[in-house]
């Protein structure tokens, strides 16, 4: 196990305190079991890659040729649209 030194504002370790003392725990239990779940979360955010690089994946997927590559700039396209 490794040993790790943090400071906190006096007011958080107030809170962690009452928390620890509320649940029967200690405070490294209460801080290793936040820590565990906060790490966990950040395991299921998805990258900051653009909408537009997430979607390429399913848009370009083979079989996927039945329309226009770009609509925005062949104006035929839009030939009757918005009547």
């Amino acid at each position: 196990m490794s040993t790790v030194s943090i400071e906190i504002p006096d007011t958080l370790n107030l809170k962690l305190v009452e928390a620890a003392r509320r649940l029967g725990s200690s405070k490294i239990e209460l801080i290793s079991e936040a820590l565990e779940e906060y790490l966990a979360r950040q395991e299921q955010i998805p990258s900051n890659d653009s909408f537009a690089a997430l979607a390429a994946e399913i848009l370009d997927s083979p079989g996927d040729e039945s329309g226009p590559s770009d609509l925005s700039i062949n104006k035929k396209h839009l030939d009757g649209y918005g009547q």
